[in-house]
């Protein structure tokens, strides 16, 4: 076996165990499972002008977006029976120009070396008027010390998201938190430059209380499903103005033009 076969059988072996770990914190954890249900609703909400159509879900893992969509079409890395196809994102995808109505991406996008190889093939996927719409962490002044220091996955603001045409080998669980940020607000008119025929058309932010007292897929959650019940409250109805400092989760949707 090559060195590229071998290192390919490894990351797949690896994403098959995350998979499974999912799949496991997703059945132990309700308020987790009612939090996903509200972001799924508002996916929902954006991609609701292109449906009923072809919508495919790049990078869906255990595909838990089933439970909500049971029409959109998924797919990741490595294939198992809870995918439709079997698509490396960072590869050209096996779609023909212009046939996709909608794409979705739930926490893919900060886990790309290369964010650029998204954005050129949504642009070729996509029909005029489909929307790509995806759903990401946002780093805000309260939810920097969580994802910093206490989440699995790094946090670069340093990173440079359109440096790199072709992405790196790497585990595809390696993830920068700081890459939606920095590219839908840092680098916001060098994403609109460079792919003119998409336009961001919807940012909505999220604070993000319950979202750390559900303990996330590790752990159980932090606090009384009744205490949960509050933050979660308080989140929905967090003013808008504040979510800019308080936010732990950003979802945007594109218009191809």
């Amino acid at each position: 076996m090559t060195a590229a076969l071998a290192g390919a059988a490894i990351h797949a072996g690896r994403t098959l165990d995350r998979f499974e770990e999912l799949r496991q914190g997703w059945e132990r954890n309700e308020p987790l499972r009612t939090l996903y249900a509200y972001w799924f609703a508002e996916i929902q909400d954006a991609l609701s002008p292109v449906l009923p159509g072809t919508v495919v879900e790049l990078g869906s893992g255990p595909a838990f977006v089933r439970q909500f969509m049971p029409w959109m079409r998924t797919s990741d890395i490595v294939r198992t029976p809870d995918h439709d196809y079997q698509i490396d994102a960072t590869a050209p995808w096996p779609f023909r120009d212009g046939s996709l109505d909608g794409l979705l991406l739930f926490d893919v996008l900060h886990h790309l070396s290369a964010p650029s190889i998204i954005f050129r093939e949504a642009t070729r996927a996509l029909r005029r008027g489909g929307r790509l719409v995806m759903m990401e962490p946002y780093v805000s002044p309260l939810a920097y010390p969580f994802y910093r220091f206490l989440h699995v996955e790094g946090l670069d603001p340093t990173f440079e998201p359109f440096a790199c045409e072709v992405a790196v080998d790497k585990d595809p669980f390696e993830g920068n938190q700081s890459v939606p940020r920095l590219i839908f607000e840092d680098n916001a008119a060098h994403l609109a430059a460079r792919f003119p025929f998409l336009r961001l058309i919807d940012r909505r932010l999220y604070s993000g209380l319950s979202y750390v007292a559900t303990g996330g897929f590790g752990h159980l959650p932090l606090v009384p499903r009744f205490t949960w019940s509050i933050l979660n409250g308080l989140d929905r109805r967090m003013p808008v103005k504040l979510q800019p400092l308080v936010a732990f989760r950003m979802l945007v949707c594109l218009e191809r033009l």
